[in-house]
C-alpha cells in the first residue's frame, strides 16, 4: 500500500539499492517530500529484545542517510503525516517493553530530531479475543486521511476515530470478531 499510494510502482520489482544485515531495522516510518522518516530499533537476539535505537531521515530517491539522532524512551510503532496541519504523529508505548507491544498513546514528532510530545492516551482498550474473551487491547497503526482525520487500528483489527488534540478515540467501523479456528470431528459411527 505505501509504495502503490505514492506512485513507487510494483514493489516486487523494486530494486533495493542496498541492503541492512544488521541488528538495527526500521519499526516505524513516513514518506513526506521526498523523504523517509524512520525510528529503528535494535535487535537483540541473545536475550530476545527490541529496543530503541535511534531516528533516521533517508532521501527516499538514493537511500541515502541524510540525518539520525539516538533516541530514547518508548518504541514507537507507527507513524503518520498530516498535510492539512503539516505534523508528524506517533503511537508510542506506555511503558518500555522489549517483546509484545505495549498499550499506545498518541504523539507530535519534532520531523528534524525524532523526539515526540504525548498528546494523549485512547484511555482502557479492550476487545473480545479469539477465545471470546475480554483482552486488554491497544493501537498499532496510525493512518491521517485527506481532511487531517486520523485513524488508528488496534491489535484485535478495531477501527477508531483518533482526537490529533487529546489521543482519544471513538469506533469507526463495527466490531468484528476474529478469525478462529474450531476444529470439526464429525459424529463417531454407532
Amino acid at each position: 500500500d505505501f509504495c502503490l499510494s505514492r506512485g513507487l510502482g510494483d514493489v516486487y520489482k523494486r530494486q533495493l539499492p542496498q541492503r541492512d544485515f544488521g541488528d538495527v531495522h526500521p519499526i516505524a516510518g513516513e514518506f513526506v517530500d521526498g523523504k523517509v522518516y524512520v525510528y529503528r530499533a535494535e535487535l537483540d537476539e541473545m536475550y530476545g529484545q527490541i529496543t530503541p535505537y535511534d531516528w533516521a531521515i533517508y532521501d527516499a530517491e538514493t537511500n541515502k542517510r541524510l540525518d539520525y539522532h539516538y533516541t530514547s524512551g518508548n518504541r514507537v510503532v507507527d507513524m503518520t503525516y498530516d498535510y492539512t496541519t503539516n505534523t508528524m504523529y506517533a503511537l508510542v508505548e506506555d511503558k518500555s517493553t522489549s517483546g509484545e507491544i505495549a498499550p499506545t498513546s498518541l504523539c507530535v514528532v519534532d520531523m528534524n530530531t525524532g523526539t515526540y510530545r504525548i498528546i494523549g492516551s485512547p484511555g482502557e482498550l479492550t476487545a473480545i479475543d479469539g477465545n471470546n474473551k475480554v483482552a486488554i487491547d491497544g493501537l498499532i497503526t496510525l493512518a491521517c486521511d485527506a481532511t487531517g482525520q486520523l485513524y488508528a487500528m488496534s491489535s484485535y483489527r478495531y477501527l477508531y476515530k483518533v482526537d490529533k488534540f487529546s489521543g482519544a478515540v471513538t469506533q469507526a467501523a463495527p466490531r468484528h470478531n476474529l478469525g478462529t479456528c474450531l476444529l470439526y470431528t464429525s459424529p463417531s459411527p454407532r
